[in-house]
């Protein structure tokens, strides 16, 4: 199979943790897109090339604003939230079945599901529209 840039944009949202910034390296890596862009609350330090937006999963208009800046750069064609949080206010990891708390859960969850919808309402509109197109290689030439 040979390798094609597409003329669309990445974006990764969560892009700071580990599991995010992994992912915004090998998207940058695969040569895939003409863009990659790291959206986290706290700004991507990774490669110069990657464009880097701060921006809270759960601030609507600062996710907008993000979504403006990256829609400049041309249509998004992958979207991948890797958002999450491991430390907050009454939340730790949990190291075993029994750390885990119920209470605990529904907040991340909830954090989860905030993230997802307003990412997919800000960022996801040309995915939507090309999914139609999108060669899943089971096509015989």
């Amino acid at each position: 199979m040979i390798r094609q840039t597409i003329s669309h944009t990445a974006v990764i949202v969560g892009a700071t943790g580990g599991i995010g910034s992994a992912l915004v390296e090998a998207v940058y890596n695969s040569g895939r897109y003409s863009r990659v862009h790291a959206v986290s609350r706290t700004v991507y330090r990774g490669s110069a090339a990657i464009a880097a937006h701060s921006a809270d999963v759960t601030d609507e208009p600062t996710i907008q604003q993000v979504a403006e800046a990256i829609a400049a750069d041309g249509p998004v064609g992958l979207v991948i939230v890797a958002s999450g949080m491991l430390h907050g206010t009454g939340i730790t990891p949990e190291k075993s079945l029994g750390a885990i708390d119920p209470t605990a859960l529904v907040r991340l969850d909830t954090r989860l599901e905030t993230a997802l919808a307003i990412s997919r309402r800000h960022l996801n509109t040309e995915v939507e529209r090309m999914l139609p197109l999108i060669d899943t290689g089971d096509a015989k030439a």
